[in-house]
């Protein structure tokens, strides 16, 4: 049985330069990825990755376009994650307390701690250099 999660990659002007938010793993701080998590009954995927902005770092985006699915194994579940481009619009309190940063593309993609994180930003690149 397959788990479907959305996820988002956000977006923030910084200087001219775009930065891209991540956060740490609620199970391991010492994981870095983008926000992501379960899709709650009657919430769209597009909803669900702007929740789970909010809830995880207190970020309040608008969803710009969809991205593309990644999959994972997970102690013997396999976890599809819809992701989507997001822009930033304003900073509020975060519900989760996990840490956050703001990093360029090249710091991004070398802080994520997965693979297929780094894969959807490497799909994603072409959108978020225009």
């Amino acid at each position: 049985m397959i788990e479907n999660e959305a996820g988002a990659i956000v977006i923030r002007a910084d200087a001219g330069q775009p930065r891209l938010l991540l956060v740490t793993a609620k199970d391991n701080s010492n994981h870095w990825l983008f926000p992501k998590g379960h899709i709650e009954p009657g919430e769209t995927a597009p909803d669900a990755a702007r929740r789970e902005v909010m809830e995880e770092a207190g970020i309040e985006a608008v969803v710009t376009r969809r991205l593309g699915t990644t999959r994972y194994d997970l102690n013997g579940r396999t976890i599809a994650v819809e992701y989507f481009l997001l822009e930033f619009v304003a900073e509020h309190k975060a519900d989760e307390g996990r840490k956050k940063e703001w990093l360029s593309l090249d710091d991004a993609e070398h802080r994520l701690s997965f693979e297929t994180t780094r894969d959807i930003l490497r799909q994603a690149k072409p959108l978020i250099v225009r």
